[in-house]
């Protein structure tokens, strides 16, 4: 299905539905395409092993990019960083009351 930009900001709640029916639209401007809203591909039971609900909800709002892979065990044996909480703390305010 295409769809002039005008007309698809107009009626978004219409092509979000479209899209969840597993319709893809493709937005036009000026004859041009672009963009494309398509369905979410398919989740497989790997896939909700993998993510954990809060990361499947930022990712649907485009705030997350999900990983192709688990993270190996050897990633959370790595050592953490040693920062004195006071110095952070002390750079976080001189930066936020900077004058610019």
């Amino acid at each position: 299905m295409e769809v002039t930009l005008n007309k698809f900001k107009n009626n978004i709640d219409h092509y979000v539905s479209e899209a969840q029916k597993g319709n893809r639209i493709i937005i036009r401007h000026r004859k041009k395409v672009v963009a494309s809203l398509e369905p979410p591909p398919d989740r497989t039971q790997a896939d909700n092993d993998l993510y954990d609900a809060e990361e499947l909800k930022l990712a649907a709002a485009g705030k997350l990019k999900l990983r192709k892979q688990a993270l190996p065990d050897s990633f959370f044996e790595m050592p953490g960083m040693n920062i004195d909480p006071q110095l952070t703390t002390a750079a976080i305010l001189a930066d936020r009351y900077e004058e610019d």
